[in-house]
């Protein structure tokens, strides 16, 4: 069993040189007992749920979450139904920072200490920043194992592109943003995913699986950005491809009602009769007069 469990309080000397005030560990763990730190310290929780406690406030928390703990704060670790969770674990001192800045007063001057630290604060992060955050903490990770030439340098500069990046999502989360180029690639993801897959059942759901993004937000969006909705530009894209099976093939329209992705044969006539102001077997007519 792992002793630290079982420690009052961490001590960032104990993991860490006198030069350099920092410590990264990625594990899996069911509880860290009642404990504190004698530096700043987050967890993002990369895989999991539970509870964490910090002075009066007990808070649950979930997959993707990363939790902030100010330096000297009693807290503790619970993961749900006895289940592991699995953690990136981050200890550090503003020194590290010096060998960046002249001084330490100007991380002090930065946002993020006395919006997360000092707050205990609790951030979920967005699906379309997870991936980027895991790579930026494997970074961090592979620095400080491997001890690279330049290795403080680099991991102080990538903690501060971690900080700043989770602040601007905190932002975006309490002001409900997502930026304009994630979504923009979101939605080229739903087109071409509707574009080639078209003739299966396609369901919001589907896409937002593949954008990562909230179903509903989705649905929103493709109405913001292209004027219509996910259904209406998916009949369009079946309701073509039906008019070229009627122009070069034998099928009749209930085999090329099931082709182009409907699997009713009154809703495929409807969608048609809308889009093309005919029947489809009025328009086969009107291809069999010319």
């Amino acid at each position: 069993m792992n002793t630290m469990t079982y420690k009052p309080i961490y001590h960032i000397l104990d993991y860490a040189n006198n030069n350099f005030p920092f410590y990264i560990n990625k594990t899996s763990h069911k509880s860290i007992h009642v404990h504190k730190h004698d530096a700043y310290h987050f967890m993002y929780i990369a895989n999991g749920k539970g509870t964490h406690k910090a002075g009066n406030s007990n808070i649950t928390f979930k997959s993707h979450d990363i939790i902030f703990i100010d330096i000297d704060k009693n807290h503790y670790f619970k993961a749900s139904n006895n289940t592991n969770m699995e953690t990136f674990t981050c200890m550090f001192l503003p020194e590290i920072f010096s060998v960046i800045f002249n001084d330490n007063k100007s991380f002090w001057n930065m946002s993020f200490f006395s919006n997360f630290f000092k707050k205990n604060k609790i951030i979920s992060i967005p699906v379309v920043y997870q991936t980027h955050i895991i790579y930026l903490l494997n970074q961090i990770l592979n620095e400080t194992t491997e001890k690279y030439v330049n290795s403080d340098q680099i991991i102080s500069s990538l903690m501060l592109n971690l900080l700043f990046l989770i602040e601007r999502i905190d932002y975006n989360n309490i002001n409900k943003l997502i930026p304009e180029k994630l979504t923009n690639a979101a939605l080229f993801q739903a087109i071409d995913y509707i574009d080639n897959n078209f003739t299966s059942d396609i369901t919001l759901d589907n896409l937002s699986q593949v954008c990562k993004l909230n179903a509903s937000y989705v649905s929103s969006l493709f109405k913001k950005v292209y004027g219509f909705s996910y259904k209406q530009y998916l009949n369009k894209k079946r309701i073509e491809y039906a008019k070229y099976l009627l122009r070069t093939c034998n099928n009749n329209i209930t085999g090329i009602c099931f082709e182009a992705g409907y699997n009713d044969l009154s809703n495929f006539e409807r969608v048609f009769k809308n889009l093309q102001h005919m029947s489809p077997a009025e328009y086969k007519k009107q291809l069999a007069g010319n």
